[in-house]
């Protein structure tokens, strides 16, 4: 195989004006990837060339109140497909000794040759109070609008996200209370979605004995109720709503542990969260058992998949589970699952054989010159029936205590309990 890169990459700090709390500057990457691949049946080459350029301007309002202007945009050149975005953005930033907080717009839009264009715009807010000795308070709002520039669309959707909760922590005890609304319309399929969420838990711990002894317990209690309206009854897809994320690298699957990654479900689909590799486990931690046929893996959006050249052609495996311990026991329901790659939305949809379970993940194989990419997001979906106006509510209770004890500095025993 031969492969040719060469970068040049410019940074420049255009003047700081600290004086008066000013500060601009911007970054320019320019890259070019040539690569060739070559067997006894065909010989396969690509190329792509990148730029990339960054402006930010910071300013200081008052001592406790910030602003940020900038913008992004990047140009990719290939002999596949050619991609341009632009990304201004606004943010104003508040931070005292009673509360932080921001207030912002964005607005992206890409470009592609052989798609229309997509525009996305959302606003958000977020604060948090910082007293200390006191609960800390937080709220998050999120409003977000994507469409393309058809004169008929083929995307036109709008969703709202809310999170608010607040934290606790007394003496030998740990309180937590979140609630989380989520709405989406979609204007061409007349779809209206809301979605409730109210997840409560109560922790301690305590030891004894200079930390020989020590025992733990939490216990967790989740309200769910979700309401949703189609123009007439019938099956649709439905989105599969996520209490956490996983990942990890395990060349065997069927028995692995995962960390945790909550920016896999966090809905910001811009962020990078991991990047692949090969033996890659990406997973969902669903709020309760449900069918899910469909998941989808949101990429970064300079990426770009091309099963045409056969040394890039990679695959996805499917696994899931119901076991609540680590390490899991995985059952496979395919080994090379049908998929295909949403150059519009910049996403992976993989489609399986329908299976009810909590928790799923997918395994990434990689073809021998398949280029990295970033994974910003990732969904479940399953078919359901529902009525022109369906209603669905869930109650879980979970509960965990564990006892440790350690009478010898080199013997420790443990019990575990969970319900």
């Amino acid at each position: 195989m031969k492969y040719l890169k060469i970068t040049l990459i410019i940074l420049y700090l255009l003047p700081s004006y600290y004086a008066f709390g000013k500060d601009i500057t911007g970054t320019a990457d320019i890259s070019y990837n040539s690569s060739s691949t070559e067997t006894d049946e065909e010989k396969n080459s690509s190329w792509n060339f990148l730029q990339s350029y960054y402006l930010n301007y910071n300013t200081y309002l008052t001592p406790a109140i910030t602003s940020n202007l900038g913008i992004r945009y990047s140009q990719r050149d290939s002999n596949m497909q050619d991609q341009e975005t632009i990304y201004p953005f606004i943010n104003l930033g508040l931070t005292n000794e009673y509360l932080s907080g921001n207030l912002g717009y964005n607005y992206m839009e890409v470009k592609s040759s052989d798609n229309p264009s997509l525009i996305t715009s959302f606003w958000h807010t977020n604060l948090t109070t910082r007293l200390e000795e006191w609960p800390v308070l937080n709220f998050q709002y999120t409003e977000t609008l994507q469409y393309d520039d058809l004169s008929e669309h083929e995307i036109d959707t709008k969703s709202t996200s809310l999170l608010s909760g607040v934290s606790y922590e007394f003496s030998i005890f740990d309180i937590m209370y979140n609630y989380m609304r989520s709405t989406s319309f979609d204007y061409l399929t007349e779809t209206d979605s809301e979605n409730n969420n109210h997840i409560s838990r109560l922790g301690m711990y305590k030891s004894f004995w200079d930390n020989r002894i020590s025992i733990s317990a939490d216990g967790g209690y989740n309200y769910y109720d979700t309401t949703t309206t189609v123009p007439e009854a019938g099956e649709i897809e439905q989105r599969r709503l996520a209490r956490e994320g996983f990942y990890g690298v395990d060349s065997s699957p069927e028995h692995s542990t995962l960390s945790p990654a909550s920016g896999l479900i966090d809905r910001d689909y811009d962020t990078a969260v991991i990047t692949v590799q090969e033996d890659m486990n990406i997973g969902l931690d669903l709020i309760y058992t449900q069918a899910v046929d469909t998941v989808y893996i949101h990429t970064n959006k300079d990426y770009s998949y091309d099963p045409a050249i056969s040394s890039e052609v990679l695959e996805w495996a499917v696994y899931y589970t119901a076991d609540e311990i680590e390490p899991k026991t995985w059952k496979r329901i395919t080994s090379s699952a049908s998929f295909t790659f949403n150059e519009t939305q910049h996403r992976f949809e993989i489609s399986f054989n329908p299976q009810e379970a909590r928790h799923f993940k997918v395994v990434y194989y990689p073809g021998a010159a398949s280029p990295d990419f970033q994974v910003t997001e990732m969904e479940a979906y399953g078919l359901e029936y529902v009525d022109r106006i369906s209603e669905t509510d869930t109650q879980t209770y979970t509960g965990n205590c564990a006892l440790s004890i350690r009478p010898l500095e080199k013997w420790t025993t443990s019990y575990y309990l969970s319900y």
